[in-house]
């Protein structure tokens, strides 16, 4: 199984990709962008052995949008394992710029 480790307890999902699980923690899909409390995509995965050779190269890719869902469509389980951990997306450039403080005043959560 592929293990998806997530960021759990978003207020609002509405500026994330977040992802929708079965009653088992089994991944569905990604949906964009919706408003709501869930679960968002932190970004931090844990492979099967022989899948990265998987992965196309020679263009870049977006696991969210190419590669998950096909290995899904593939019939490939993967598993989602929330988790409550400190949170900053740096997909801005204002975010971007408050990532080097972030990880100072966090350092013990990634130790």
């Amino acid at each position: 199984m592929i293990e998806n480790v997530t960021f759990n307890g978003v207020p609002d999902c509405a500026r994330f990709g977040s992802l929708e699980t079965d009653a088992s923690g089994r991944l569905l899909r990604f949906v964009e962008k919706r408003p709501g409390a869930g679960l968002i995509n932190a970004g931090v995965y844990l492979f099967s052995q022989g899948l990265p050779a998987r992965i196309p190269a020679g263009y870049p890719i977006s696991f969210e949008r190419d590669m998950f869902p096909a290995l899904l469509a593939s019939g490939v389980p993967m598993g989602v394992r929330a988790v409550s951990a400190p949170f900053l997306d740096i997909g801005s450039e204002a975010t971007l710029s408050l990532a080097g403080e972030f990880v100072t005043s966090h350092i013990s959560s990634f130790l």
